[in-house]
């Protein structure tokens, strides 16, 4: 009977073992956030933050879940609008899901992200960090960069402005340059 007793606890603890993720294996969560519990739960809901006095972003959310222990901010999808000052919309990103902390300094979002800016150039990336504070936009990852009149830019590593007042590629970089190729071919080149 004790044998069977430790070959049964055996192969429980090779069953916890094996169904354990690997470390660092989960870009999203680290091993001190994955245990963390939900302390609060909103379904449908809407924050807005504000600077000086002026609205800078609106989150809308079917759900944001609060974390206990890290106080990090869980998002479910992202519909994040950015404001510029005197309320006009700067930019409208949204993704399938997405994290911040308690201070909202920095928002990181994934899956299919995609921002729309009232400029006209529109973002489509796997993972992008928006930095409040600094009001940068930063990815890692492949990004596509589509312009008003249709030109597309693509490459690894990828700073801007919130407002896509600059932005600039780290690597990689190709693109798609219709009004260059129209003009090219106005001049005889």
């Amino acid at each position: 009977m004790k044998i069977a007793a430790k070959i049964i606890i055996f192969v429980m603890l090779a069953l916890i073992f094996s169904c354990n993720q690997r470390a660092g294996s989960n870009i999203i969560l680290s091993d001190d956030t994955s245990s963390d519990s939900v302390l609060q739960i909103l379904n449908n809901s809407t924050i807005t933050a504000y600077r000086e006095g002026n609205k800078h972003w609106q989150l809308n959310a079917d759900e944001i879940l609060q974390m206990s222990e890290t106080q990090q901010i869980r998002v479910n999808p992202v519909r994040l609008t950015l404001f510029a000052d005197g309320g006009v919309v700067n930019a409208v990103l949204l993704s399938d899901s997405g994290f911040t902390n308690a201070r909202t300094d920095t928002f990181f979002v994934w899956g299919n992200v995609e921002i729309t800016a009232h400029s006209g150039e529109k973002l489509l990336a796997r993972t992008l960090e928006w930095q409040t504070r600094e009001n940068l936009l930063v990815s890692n990852d492949f990004v596509e960069l589509r312009s008003a009149d249709g030109e597309i830019m693509r490459g690894r590593g990828f700073r801007a402005a919130e407002n896509f007042e600059w932005w600039e590629f780290a690597n990689e970089v190709s693109g798609n340059f219709p009004s260059m190729q129209t003009e090219l071919e106005r001049s005889g080149n």
